[in-house]
């Protein structure tokens, strides 16, 4: 699902130019809440995937993308498309409700998380992170 926002994210008095982001979350309502804040961001494409398949599907479709993924889906874990993302360097960050991330496999631990609920002014922080990595 492709969200139409504006084509900058604002910084201050500088504009930054910003890349397609990926949205991996199986709650629907917390995915319309992420994607309304990140459309307010001025994020170009904004892509939704409520399952790993999806998600798969969209990081290859859009290699310049940055991705948000909620760890737990639906029983299952985000680890492994993770682990893709990092072995190939593009920027990406956890969402979690839980609060320990030394939960997290070794190897991703060094993977900035997010905690939900997510505050509009953390995953604006964490956006502008990812995107000028």
């Amino acid at each position: 699902m492709k969200v139409p926002a504006r084509s900058h994210l604002l910084a201050g008095a500088e504009t930054i130019t910003v890349r397609n982001l990926i949205i991996l979350e199986d709650n629907p309502l917390i995915l319309l809440d992420m994607q309304t804040c990140i459309e307010e961001l001025g994020i170009v494409s904004v892509f939704a995937a409520s399952s790993l398949s999806e998600a798969r599907r969209l990081i290859n479709a859009h290699p310049d993308a940055v991705s948000l993924l909620d760890v737990d889906i639906r029983g299952e874990t985000s680890f492994e498309l993770a682990q893709d993302l990092v072995s190939t360097g593009r920027p990406m960050a956890f969402m979690t409700g839980y609060a320990d991330a030394g939960a997290l496999p070794e190897q991703l631990r060094a993977v900035p998380v997010l905690r939900k609920p997510v505050q509009q002014v953390e995953l604006e922080k964490m956006v502008r992170r990812l995107i000028t990595e």
